[in-house]
């Protein structure tokens, strides 16, 4: 009986060293992964920021072809628009008058 205890005893400690070999390897693996993955966050932080200066440049060119678009409709709005034709027209007459070229 207690040899067979003794060889139990044995055999539990070989299973616990090899335990122990496979949790040494396990800690150097994620010991690996874990300086790996600090470089990757390190990355990502700069690849974010990045994005964040690319949306906003994006944005600042949104606003500045809002404007563009904005100025170029009120130029072909006034360049169409008979109103500002008679208008036109209206005071070249006038500027004529007051010149004298033409026959009130």
């Amino acid at each position: 009986m207690e040899q067979m205890l003794l060889e139990e005893l044995r055999r539990t400690r070989e299973g616990n060293d090899r335990l122990s070999t496979v949790v040494s390897s396990i800690e150097k693996t994620l010991a690996v992964m874990g300086s790996e993955h600090a470089h990757t966050v390190g990355e990502l932080g700069k690849i974010q920021a990045r994005m964040d200066v690319a949306e906003g440049d994006i944005e600042k060119l949104r606003s500045w072809r809002d404007r563009q678009e904005g100025a170029r409709g009120l130029a072909g709005w006034l360049i169409n628009s008979p109103v500002i034709g008679w208008i036109v027209a209206a005071a070249a007459a006038g500027w004529a008058i007051l010149q004298g070229k033409g026959h009130p």
